[in-house]
């Protein structure tokens, strides 16, 4: 289950993601797709329960839907790839602590380049 403090960190990331422009990013796509095979392997530990798996998706969607409507996107495919790169990242902080921090930074690692406040990794034990 996700604390409230992991739960005010999701929440802080997201309203960093609002401040983001189409090519910030294209810049975030860029970076995770460099390490495309870090997060591949670091998806089984991002599993979630039913609830908090929701809780994150609807509000990374609340969070790009606007952002989808007021940014001129270059192609569609960006578009809907920020809302995944979105989602993705704010699952990556909710399980950081079963993540290394290689595998943690390859899925926040874009939006901290283009500015976004992430939180440290947060290693297990």
């Amino acid at each position: 289950m996700i604390t409230d403090t992991t739960k005010s960190e999701i929440t802080e990331f997201l309203a960093g993601v609002r401040e983001l422009t189409a090519p910030d990013f294209a810049d975030v796509d860029e970076v995770s797709f460099r390490r495309y095979s870090e997060q591949k392997a670091a998806r089984p530990a991002m599993r979630l329960p039913a609830a908090d798996f929701s809780w994150i998706e609807k509000r990374a969607r609340d969070t790009i839907g606007p952002l989808l409507v007021a940014l001129p996107w270059p192609d569609t495919g960006l578009s809907s790839t920020a809302v995944a790169l979105t989602q993705s990242a704010a699952r990556a902080i909710a399980c950081r602590d079963k993540l290394t921090g290689e595998q943690y930074e390859a899925f926040v690692g874009g939006f901290r380049q283009v500015g976004v406040a992430v939180p440290d990794h947060r290693p297990a034990g």
